[in-house]
């Protein structure tokens, strides 16, 4: 009988989300391209990216590279090609591992957050079915039950009915991520590798994870099946 649950994260826990993010603006370029013969999106898209400079990225690369009018509509097929496109990407190793370590011994499932078709390419990519007994992509519920929403890790509860402190949760984002299962007596451990976009955020108090470990490799000093 199972008597513990590994929870997974995906983007930036299973694999570098700046990965999808390149994929996705080679995407959008060569969309632009072959459409509209609109050529240096990803150029500049990608150095805008790497600067910082996110915040409405692509109409702000859009106004730089073309000219012609409906913008909006352009940018809105941009979005769609960007979200659904099938990315790649690939798991960083120690996931690889982990995954394969700890199936041996237990049920893995995944919880994420993002747009579901996106989360259903990037987890088809990644190649992880094998491995996860039941995926649970928030938006499949509405972004009402995106984390910090609790709606997801009560359907994790309801499917697999273990006790509140068989349940372990493996995130990278302490903003959102740990406040529901801490709530609920989940086990919390935080993947902090010095590369992820949230490295150095600042942690609000009901948010702050039992464990913090640099890699996958280090779970065998915490879980320990």
């Amino acid at each position: 009988m199972m008597s513990h649950l590994i929870v997974f994260d995906m983007d930036d826990t299973l694999f570098p989300e700046k990965e999808f993010v390149k994929s996705g603006f080679l995407a959008v370029d060569s969309f632009l391209k072959s459409e509209l013969s609109i050529c240096n999106f990803f150029e500049k898209a990608w150095s805008d990216f790497n600067s910082g400079r996110r915040e409405y990225i692509f109409n702000k690369v859009l106004d730089d590279i073309y000219s012609g009018t409906e913008k909006g509509k352009l940018v809105d097929k941009m979005v769609h090609v960007y979200r659904s496109h099938l990315p790649s990407i690939k798991l960083y190793s120690d996931a690889e591992w982990a995954l394969k370590h700890y199936s041996k011994y237990t049920s893995l499932a995944l919880l994420s957050d993002g747009y579901l078709e996106t989360q259903k390419n990037k987890a088809k990519m990644l190649d992880i079915r094998p491995y996860i007994e039941k995926f649970y992509f928030t938006d499949q519920w509405g972004k009402q039950c995106w984390k910090p929403s609790d709606c997801a890790f009560k359907k994790v509860e309801h499917d697999f009915k273990l006790k509140f402190e068989s349940y372990t949760y493996i995130a990278d984002n302490p903003i959102k991520d740990f406040i529901a299962p801490k709530i609920m007596g989940w086990n919390t451990i935080c993947i902090k590798r010095g590369l992820g976009e949230y490295d150095d955020v600042q942690i609000p108090s009901n948010g702050e994870p039992e464990h913090t470990i640099k890699n996958l490799y280090e779970l065998e000093e915490i879980i320990k099946l």
